[in-house]
């Protein structure tokens, strides 16, 4: 019985530290993705709304498998979001979309109180057959379980 005990916890320290061996592989020629930030919860500190560089630097292993570039569209909450700024987004992603053939997607930051809309808005008016993901978060990066990053890092795999 203590062999089998054994065997587990080597084979489970084995799987582990061979995971962050292959974790810690960088890609040699990562795919280039553009972060769009428009602000809501996942940005939302009580220093301040934290800008699309501050959200790639609570991601930091983003560089390993992602080329990111940023950018702050807006850094407002997304229940003042208006048809105006849907249409400005849309308008910016598919002027960035027909500049950039090399780029291989975009992740937009948004609020939850209208993530949803905000996507279908997008879907229907955003011209391409690259990847266009919306991510948001429910609670404050200042908060105990955060999920904006594990959001984010989601949104560029």
């Amino acid at each position: 019985m203590r062999l089998s005990v054994r065997f587990f916890v080597a084979a489970g320290l084995y799987l582990i530290a061979a995971n962050e061996c292959f974790a810690a592989e960088q890609l040699v020629d990562p795919p280039a993705v553009r972060l769009i930030a428009t602000g809501g919860t996942i940005a939302n500190h009580p220093s301040g709304r934290l800008t699309a560089d501050e959200l790639v630097a609570l991601v930091p292993s983003l560089s390993r498998f992602v080329s990111v570039e940023t950018e702050q569209f807006t850094n407002i909450s997304s229940s003042a979001l208006s048809l105006e700024h849907w249409l400005e987004l849309s308008n910016r992603l598919n002027i960035i979309l027909d500049e950039r053939p090399d780029l291989n997607g975009i992740v937009v930051t948004t609020g939850t109180d209208t993530l949803e809309e905000t996507a279908y808005f997008l879907n229907l008016t955003v011209k391409t057959d690259r990847p266009v993901v919306v991510v948001g978060a429910m609670r404050t990066p200042d908060e105990v379980g955060y999920d904006g990053s594990a959001n984010l890092l989601d949104g560029f795999r």
